[in-house]
């Protein structure tokens, strides 16, 4: 791939539990099944967690709701300006160093216009309260190693923070971002959901090595499969929900 491809931005959000550093990976494994000797792609994954100003802002099912407070649930817990320094410097690699594909996923993917403007792709992953809880759980509570005692204590904490916060900062800061979404996958990740955004992601590639590759297959990829539309006006990716992928159980 030439030198001096530009970087494909790809912003992930979406709730808490909603598929969305499962999408990142997926996505990451479709693109590099197109790799090929002439057509090399740099991928490097981002995740939102990872700027936390306090890392004791993350949420942990062993600390009591007592030991929390609003401010550990907003979007000012999350170091946006040390994220815009590094994908600007990203952006900026060129040679072996350059990033083809840069995906940053995390629930505040879609929040901070100065980021949005600086994506090329921007999708948001969408799912149902009633799933998402249900996902957390599973993931955080069922699936650990915590005795009968401990997953009842810490089931408490987790409903406890999702009541009084959790739910909250969805529907106050979460939801709106879908306004800025470019997709909005409506039943979460899917393969189905995954292929469409690698269809859109390969043409703006190959763009800078060939003007005319860009998209109007995109457009028309993009135009096929997003008749439906939310409540925002924003397009809904119409997918087989009978065909999803049952791999997708325990996702972030």
């Amino acid at each position: 791939m030439s030198s001096s491809q530009n970087t494909v931005v790809v912003l992930i959000g979406g709730g808490h539990k909603s598929g969305k550093s499962t999408a990142s990976k997926r996505l990451e494994e479709e693109l590099k099944l197109r790799t090929t000797k002439s057509f090399e792609i740099n991928i490097k994954i981002i995740d939102f967690d990872s700027y936390l100003v306090d890392p004791e802002a993350k949420f942990l099912v062993t600390k009591e709701i007592g030991h929390w407070d609003k401010d550990q649930s907003l979007p000012s817990r999350f170091d946006f300006e040390r994220l815009l320094e590094e994908v600007t410097e990203i952006k900026q690699k060129q040679g072996r160093e350059a990033v083809h594909v840069l995906l940053i996923h995390g629930i505040y993917a879609l929040y901070d216009s100065r980021l949005t403007n600086l994506a090329d792709v921007k999708v948001f992953i969408d799912l149902d309260s009633d799933t998402r809880l249900q996902r957390w759980i599973q993931d955080v509570i069922l699936s650990s190693d915590y005795d009968r005692e401990l997953q009842g204590i810490y089931l408490d904490n987790l409903l406890n923070y999702y009541l009084k916060y959790a739910r909250v900062e969805m529907s106050e800061f979460v939801s709106p971002t879908k306004a800025s979404a470019d997709i909005i996958l409506p039943n979460g990740a899917t393969t189905y959901g995954n292929s469409l955004i690698t269809d859109g992601i390969i043409p703006l590639l190959r763009s800078s090595q060939d003007p005319l590759a860009t998209s109007s297959y995109y457009r028309d990829s993009i135009s096929l499969r997003t008749q439906q539309k939310d409540s925002f006006g924003i397009p809904l990716v119409s997918l087989d929900t009978d065909n999803a992928d049952p791999q997708y159980g325990n996702m972030s």
